[in-house]
């Protein structure tokens, strides 16, 4: 984890928020939440801050209690709620919490926020976005209690203002609180933008707030959990708007971000007055170098992210460490970025195939300084992508992908021969030292009655017999800008 984080510190980030640390035992989203209650998380914390500090990068702790929202099905107490309304997502029926057990909640953030200053991070983020317990009390739809906590919207707000304030007594005038929030949780009966602006101009009023991280969606229901981590084809920073209606509210500092990822269109919010700081997760996920590349103006050596979810929010509730389809080394930075770093001799690499798989092996040999020559019978790159761009809902992510990637061997030394079948002979008149071969995959056939039924069709066949009209990356849309590039052999 430290060496996932500091490869983004390396790379320009100004700020991370660390993943969701649980402030109670009654609080973990999953059995793998960090115990952010946990005095033992205080030398984590300092092994994380000492080492982004280094940088220059500020570090804050996420600071959770997910109240009914479970998602793992391995938890080890009773979910707990203001009251008795279950999740539609994971069919869970909270306990009403007890005034014992608000107070406990309340006491949790404060100890937890205690600890990560002890830690040596620079402030903490209550979570109150996606429908989590603080939302869970504010929201008339899941608190029906008729206490203090509950009835009136100043009673309901009483646990979070409670909370701030507990923290604030907590950690001293010389840290940084702020909370991120829903502005819209986009499903039904769910918190509105006319709810938020009211919750936020009331807390800037009560008590005081250093930020407000502006998100959107719920986690309680399918639709809502999309936005979340909205995937492509989803517009891109189409929370803007929001945050802009939250900082007029609350007038204090707002972070936005969802599929933001492009800096420049990052830009474009923060000069614009939509937002004061713009959270770009994913696009360093894929990128971690994407701050400096951006700084030094080299644009087109950013990758981009695609918005698949696969090996990122995908991981996550697989119960797998977090990956990247498009930067093998993503969770993977302790081991393979010292290899990388490794003194090896040059050697000629064949790479058969040019879809995604042959092109990440040919661009990491080329930048491994060895001498590659990547073929493909077909006269483009891109492999299954090709067949992707004409899929609904997919033109993006493999129009990104492709980019991505031409940029890469725009600018590597790879010798790629496209429209050229690797027969047995020439390989082995060419003698290369490795050979890599990335012929691709082929669909899944079940064996089921009925499948060589001519009313059937796999979904590439579909789709490559599409006539619509594409654009091709080829290598002679890439020359121009490639000197690098070999003609391809005919």
């Amino acid at each position: 984890m430290v060496a996932y984080h500091e490869a983004r510190a390396k790379g320009g980030v100004g700020l991370i928020i660390l993943e969701a640390a649980s402030v109670h035992p009654s609080g973990m989203l999953t059995s793998k939440t960090i115990a952010g209650y946990d005095p033992r998380i205080v030398d984590a914390y300092k092994e994380i801050s000492e080492t982004l500090h280094t940088y220059g990068t500020k570090v804050f702790s996420q600071l959770f209690h997910g109240g009914r929202e479970v998602v793992s099905s391995d938890y080890r107490n009773a979910a707990w709620a203001p009251s008795a309304v279950p999740s539609l997502r994971f069919g869970v029926m909270p306990k009403p919490m007890s005034l014992e057990d608000i107070e406990g909640v309340i006491e949790g953030f404060a100890h937890s926020a205690q600890l990560a200053k002890e830690g040596g991070l620079d402030g903490v983020e209550i979570c109150c976005s996606h429908g989590y317990l603080p939302a869970q009390f504010w929201s008339v739809h899941t608190n029906k209690r008729t206490d203090i906590y509950g009835g009136s919207f100043e009673n309901r707000m009483r646990f979070i203002v409670e909370i701030l304030e507990k923290v604030w007594e907590r950690v001293g005038e010389d840290f940084t609180v702020g909370i991120r929030m829903s502005s819209d949780e986009l499903t039904m009966d769910g918190t509105t933008m006319k709810d938020s602006v009211q919750i936020v101009e009331y807390l800037a009023e009560k008590v005081r707030l250093d930020f407000i991280n502006v998100t959107a969606g719920d986690s309680s229901t399918f639709e809502g959990s999309t936005h979340i981590v909205p995937p492509s084809p989803i517009k891109h920073a189409y929370l803007s708007p929001h945050g802009f209606k939250i900082r007029m509210a609350g007038a204090v500092p707002v972070f936005v971000g969802n599929r933001i990822v492009d800096p420049v269109e990052a830009e474009q919010i923060v000069s614009t007055g939509k937002a004061d700081v713009v959270g770009m997760t994913r696009a360093l996920i894929v990128d971690p170098d994407m701050p400096n590349k951006a700084k030094d103006g080299d644009l087109q050596a950013i990758d981009a992210c695609i918005g698949c979810l696969q090996a990122c929010i995908g991981h996550y509730h697989k119960g797998l460490p977090i990956g990247c389809v498009q930067n093998p080394t993503t969770g993977k930075e302790a081991w393979i970025l010292p290899e990388l770093k490794k003194t090896r001799s040059k050697q000629n690499v064949l790479v058969i195939g040019a879809g995604p798989g042959g092109l990440q092996a040919a661009i990491t040999a080329d930048y491994l300084g060895h001498s590659v020559t990547l073929i493909d019978q077909s006269k483009s790159i891109g492999g299954l992508l090709r067949t992707m761009r004409k899929a609904p809902m997919r033109h993006e992510l493999a129009e990104s992908m492709l980019d991505n990637y031409s940029r890469k061997l725009m600018r590597s030394n790879i010798n790629v021969q496209l429209g050229k079948t690797a027969t047995a002979q020439e390989i082995t008149e060419a003698n290369p030292d490795a050979i890599i071969c990335a012929t691709g995959s082929r669909p899944y056939t079940p064996a089921i009655e009925g499948i060589d039924d001519p009313r059937i069709i796999m979904s590439d066949d579909l789709f490559s017999s599409t006539k619509k009209s594409e654009k091709t990356y080829s290598y002679s849309t890439l020359a121009a800008t490639g000197p690098a590039w070999k003609q391809p052999s005919t």
